[in-house]
């Protein structure tokens, strides 16, 4: 028979899965109470919420990596610079999501077929210009630290991602 032990987890990965699940009941629960209300006002004070949202996810990337990742002193001092330098680019990046999001929202109620196609192919070019920068962090990490280490620290950091940018989602309403 199992006992409470059973409940208590030991490892950084069960940290990680914790955190996970932690932020899909925070994410369900703000789609609950934000559910479809924006549809009338898109984006209305939602530029200061993102921004919030996103220096509340920086602060929280730092916690979660220096928690999850168990580093070395050796490891800590290889992999800050690195992942520092990783994050100013990545910021550009979200700076030209967010533009193109107010745009969106701009347009939102007369879009046309060419600026939807326009915001569609610069939204998909910046999607893949994450991916590719999370792919260089990757090897750049992988250069100061052993390979796993890196994968590791590229998963997580995905996952932050993926937490903000649902959380960002959420913010913006399906065309109609």
């Amino acid at each position: 028979m199992k006992g409470l032990n059973s409940f208590v987890w030991h490892t950084k990965e069960d940290v990680v899965n914790r955190l996970s699940i932690f932020a899909l009941f925070l994410v369900g629960s703000f789609l609950v109470v934000n559910g479809s209300a924006h549809g009338q006002a898109v984006m209305a004070g939602d530029e200061m919420f993102i921004e919030m949202l996103k220096h509340e996810v920086d602060q929280t990337r730092t916690e979660v990596m220096t928690s999850v990742m168990g580093f070395s002193s050796d490891d800590k001092a290889a992999f800050w610079p690195v992942y520092n330098q990783y994050r100013k680019e990545s910021d550009e990046l979200a700076k030209k999501d967010l533009a193109l999001m107010k745009e969106y929202a701009a347009a939102y109620w007369s879009l046309t077929d060419d600026q939807a196609k326009d915001m569609a192919s610069r939204w998909i070019d910046l999607e893949i210009e994450r991916k590719q920068l999370l792919g260089e962090l990757y090897n750049e990490l992988a250069k100061v630290l052993s390979p796993v280490l890196a994968l590791k620290a590229c998963q997580l950091e995905n996952r932050l991602d993926l937490i903000l940018d649902l959380q960002i989602a959420n913010e913006l309403p399906m065309i109609e």
